[in-house]
């Protein structure tokens, strides 16, 4: 990580600490990364930055209901670009229907790390 991204990383910690969900990794998890809402546990398989940040989105979705739906992906993030919009459309066509509206902006989201971070901010 950069040094830029790692202040990012840590500041996603210290939002994630205050809002008493935590974070562990386990380097033995058959996933990359997993929010459980009732643990109120985000789950990595390593220190990164745009996997925390994308479990930070199903944080916010769980709390304040936000960022949830089946829009296109540049809706929830403008800045992607049209390969990065199929590569990822080619990576979600994997997933069930039913997980897509909570999928879909978090794999958008996941890019954008600082506006996810000043959103987690605003939840309660």
């Amino acid at each position: 990580m950069t040094a830029n991204e790692l202040a990012v990383y840590n500041q996603l910690l210290k939002e994630l600490k205050r809002l008493k969900v935590a974070v562990i990794i386990d380097s033995q998890s058959n996933l990359i990364g997993e929010y459980n809402a009732l643990l109120n546990l985000i789950r990595l398989d390593q220190h990164d930055l745009y996997t925390l940040a994308h479990e930070c989105v199903h944080v916010i979705q769980s709390k304040v209901s936000k960022w949830i739906g089946e829009q296109p992906l540049t809706k929830y993030n403008p800045n992607l670009t049209p390969q990065q919009c199929e590569l990822l459309g080619e990576f979600l066509s994997s997933y069930p229907q039913e997980d897509l509206k909570w999928e879909i902006p978090a794999w958008a989201l996941q890019e954008d790390p600082k506006k996810v971070l000043t959103e987690l901010k605003k939840v309660k």
